[in-house]
């Protein structure tokens, strides 16, 4: 596993739990629902991106 991709699950799991903080905090939820959805939407760039990456490196036999 590269350290891109393990910084990417860690990045995603920081992310879900402030998502999972903010929804339960009632008195300021929006801060953590907009930085836990920034992370979540960061995780899903890095994941894609990877996964291209991977692809084209088997296409190509290496």
């Amino acid at each position: 596993m590269s350290l891109t991709v393990l910084t990417a699950w860690v990045i995603g799991a920081l992310g879900l739990g402030m998502l999972i903080g903010g929804l339960v905090l009632i008195r300021s939820p929006a801060v953590f629902i907009i930085a836990g959805m920034g992370f979540l939407s960061w995780t899903y760039v890095v994941s894609r991106v990877t996964g291209r990456v991977q692809r084209r490196q088997v296409a190509r036999g290496g």
